[in-house]
């Protein structure tokens, strides 16, 4: 299977559907998808594709990096790929071991005027 494709500054408009024909003229899509906002639904602005081979994607990014989709200028690009789940760690966020090494501990905040 092909890698992924990373489109970007998509408007609000696309989803799936429309990103796969905007790719078909390239070659065969196996799979295109627009990210969602996770609470509200509504779309991220990015989106990834999948071709059958490697060779339509090249010619799709070179065709479509930098062209104009309705008022927006498109960002295609080939996708890094993702870590496994086990080596990433969390998805959201990464706890950060942060010490302050510089301030004294018993060091305490000037209060000014406040009692």
């Amino acid at each position: 299977m092909s890698k992924t494709i990373q489109v970007g500054n998509l408007g609000d408009f696309m989803d799936g559907r429309h990103l796969a024909r905007l790719f078909a003229p390239f070659g065969e899509v196996y799979r295109a998808n627009v990210s969602t906002h996770f609470t509200t639904g509504q779309n991220t602005g990015v989106g990834f594709v999948e071709m059958v081979n490697d060779d339509a994607g090249d010619s799709a990014i070179a065709a479509l990096n930098g062209r104009t989709n309705g008022d927006r200028i498109l960002s295609v690009c080939w996708s890094n790929p993702r870590p496994p789940a086990d080596e990433a760690g969390p998805r959201m966020f990464k706890s950060m071991n942060v010490t302050d090494e510089a301030a004294p501990a018993e060091a305490e905040p000037e209060r000014r005027g406040l009692p």
